[in-house]
């Protein structure tokens, strides 16, 4: 493959790498209608997209309840659910227009895969000494009633 006689210098850093880079590997969402050659085809890949994007949202909610009710109990359920499902229709938000951003800017929408991660990752980390301190104080709870009894 021969690279124009363009000094490099004239051209951005992203269309240089677009030249040489290969082909993604895996197929993204907006690559996944590109080809479409009838309107059946088309219909039939968006439902199959739409189908295991519902599962995804369905798996996260459903597993998003008893996470709340183990850290923060019953009682205020609605309300953290609430704030729950905003901060996730905030980040969708805005996280969208990063991505193409970055996806415009460098290239690949790899660094927006990886931005997100490691959001999750931090948010993970938050959590942790919340759930370190609840197991210690229910451990010291329990031991306190053991001691009471003998």
């Amino acid at each position: 493959m021969t690279i124009a006689t363009a000094p490099i210098a004239k051209r951005s850093l992203c269309q240089y790498h677009a030249r040489i880079r290969p082909a993604p590997s895996i197929l993204l969402p907006h690559q996944m209608f590109r080809d479409c050659n009838s309107v059946n085809e088309f219909f039939n890949r968006l439902c199959t997209f739409s189908a295991i994007y519902t599962f995804m949202y369905g798996v996260n909610t459903c597993l998003g309840i008893p996470a709340i009710v183990e850290v923060h109990g019953n009682k205020q359920l609605a309300l953290i659910y609430g704030l729950e499902l905003l901060s996730y229709g905030i980040g969708n938000s805005i996280s969208t227009p990063i991505a193409t951003y970055m996806g415009s800017e460098l290239g690949a929408y790899k660094m927006g895969v990886q931005l997100s991660g490691v959001i999750v990752i931090i948010g993970g980390l938050i959590l942790l000494p919340h759930l370190i301190i609840k197991y210690v104080c229910k451990r010291q709870s329990a031991d306190m009633k053991n001691t009471e009894e003998s």
